[in-house]
């Protein structure tokens, strides 16, 4: 029990990291443009 929850959670970090990263991106690309406009 104790490990499958332990699994889970590190499951929810490594997506949420994918996620983070990806957001990351995308609020660059979102500065860039509005710092070319």
């Amino acid at each position: 029990m104790l490990v499958g929850f332990q699994n889970a959670r590190n499951g929810d970090y490594f997506s949420g990291q994918k996620k983070i990263k990806q957001g990351m991106g995308v609020a660059m690309l979102a500065f860039i443009a509005a710092a070319g406009l």
